[in-house]
């Protein structure tokens, strides 16, 4: 078994009442990291993924029972006052579990095609993994017709990703891939 998840690792105090600042909540959003724990002979072993000044967040996990994948948005935003509009950076980052060691952190998706929407991600019985994404592809939350369905495919030997494919391209609301 494989889990993941973020943890918030800066520590800001606020006293009860008093409302968090622009710059404390992005210092709280850069302070996020992706650990991952992998459970094998009755203990689970946790590795942080991730560390970095950058929001990393929504991980997902796949595994096979002996390999594993954790996918997870990187993400910025240029805006002090909208901290969560992600425009400056939304990238899908990835690490590959051998049954032995954790990979370093490659790059799925560069933000190119727009903001991502949604993540899953699953892994066939030989260790072939894909990591399927929504994407809002003119980055206007209130538009939802641009909304398309992509992914990328995870080679089981060298874990690189083989290949990426857009499945949508249309005028229909396309979300959880």
């Amino acid at each position: 078994a494989v889990a993941a998840w973020a943890r918030q690792t800066v520590d800001i105090q606020t006293a009860a009442g008093q409302v968090r600042t622009a710059d404390a909540q992005r210092m709280m959003l850069n302070g996020t990291e992706i650990y991952a724990s992998v459970y094998a002979n009755g203990q689970w072993t946790t590795t942080r993924l991730t560390e970095n000044s950058t929001a990393d967040m929504a991980p997902v996990v796949a595994s096979n029972g002996q390999k594993a994948v954790v996918a997870w948005r990187a993400v910025s935003a240029s805006n002090l006052e909208n901290g969560v509009n992600f425009d400056q950076r939304d990238n899908i980052l990835y690490n590959v579990y051998d049954g032995t060691n954790w990979s370093d952190v490659k790059t799925l998706y560069n933000g190119t095609s727009g903001a991502v929407k949604g993540i899953v991600a699953d892994m066939m019985a030989d260790g072939t993994a894909a990591v399927a994404y929504a994407l809002d592809t003119d980055l206007d939350d209130t538009t939802t017709t641009d909304r398309e369905i992509a992914y990328a495919v995870i080679d089981k030997e060298s874990g690189e990703v083989t290949r990426t494919i857009q499945a949508t391209k249309d005028s229909y609301l396309d979300e959880n891939p």
